[in-house]
């Protein structure tokens, strides 16, 4: 199938150094009072589409000899930017998309650290890793931070990407894993890290360490911080309800925790993978 430039180059005139000449449109009707609108032809709104192609024809073809690039497959979507996390990239910009976060701003990654074992997107079995995935993760994000007087406050969240139902997002029955479940939550965290926030009983959701049961495949896990601006109302709290040691009620959160909090803007994201299997 022609482009829209061989196209154009097809049915157009020459339109010479000028570009398209105005006596190259068709004349206007008059107007119909008595209707209180404009009757077109066809064959008026024929040649006026037909001038308007030749028209963006000679633009872009202007823009090709000025040496200025001109991109074919213009789009009004912003490029996502997502730390290169190499075959993964593609997993959580789908999953990024899937909630609704914005990530044309850039991401950085996060860095979480499980007592000494630093999350880089390697798989993990819950077998054999299970007594140090039992602990409270430290995640850290000082390259964001003015100094540590910076009255910033943040927000991080730890889900499951491919959870299904059941208890702790894992089902025994393989179901379709669009759903997310949340593990962990800390809100208005400050000082460039969740120890200030981190105390279980300061969590806005205990922690919950990723079990994916032995029917299943590897999850994949996420970290995503986000700041906290100012909300239209003026605060800067986050709106969430959950018991904090609730076990229950925690799939699909993260997409309303999004969605009734604007004013939190992402700014970092890692994962790990958590295989139930080995």
């Amino acid at each position: 199938m022609p482009s829209t430039d061989e196209t154009a180059a097809l049915l157009c005139a020459s339109p010479g150094a000028g570009g398209v000449h105005a006596d190259a449109l068709p004349p206007q009707p008059k107007s119909n009072r008595s209707a209180g609108r404009h009757r077109w032809t066809f064959a008026a709104l024929t040649s006026l589409a037909l001038a308007g192609l030749c028209a963006l024809a000679a633009t872009r073809h202007d823009a090709s000899r000025a040496g200025v690039p001109v991109d074919v497959h213009e789009t009004a979507a912003s490029v996502s930017q997502l730390p290169d996390f190499g075959a993964d990239t593609l997993s959580l910009e789908s999953v990024m998309e899937r909630l609704g976060v914005n990530t044309t701003s850039g991401l950085t990654e996060l860095t979480v650290d499980y007592a000494g074992v630093k999350i880089t997107g390697n798989v993990y079995a819950k077998l054999f890793d299970e007594p140090w995935l039992q602990r409270l993760p430290l995640i850290s994000w000082p390259e964001f931070m003015d100094g540590p007087d910076d009255p910033a406050r943040f927000t991080v969240v730890m889900f499951d990407a491919d959870a299904t139902f059941g208890m702790q997002g894992v089902d025994a029955k393989k179901g379709k894993r669009d759903q997310t479940f949340l593990h962990a939550l800390w809100t208005d965290c400050r000082g460039g890290s969740t120890v200030e926030c981190g105390a279980q009983s300061n969590m806005r959701a205990k922690y919950l360490m990723p079990a994916p049961s032995g029917e299943e495949d590897r999850h994949q896990v996420v970290f995503l911080l986000l700041r906290q601006g100012e909300r239209p109302d003026g605060l800067d709290e986050v709106r969430f309800w959950l018991r904090t040691d609730q076990m229950y009620r925690r799939e699909n959160r993260v997409h309303e925790l999004l969605a009734e909090n604007p004013h939190l803007e992402p700014k970092a994201l890692t994962y790990m993978w958590v295989d139930g299997k080995h």
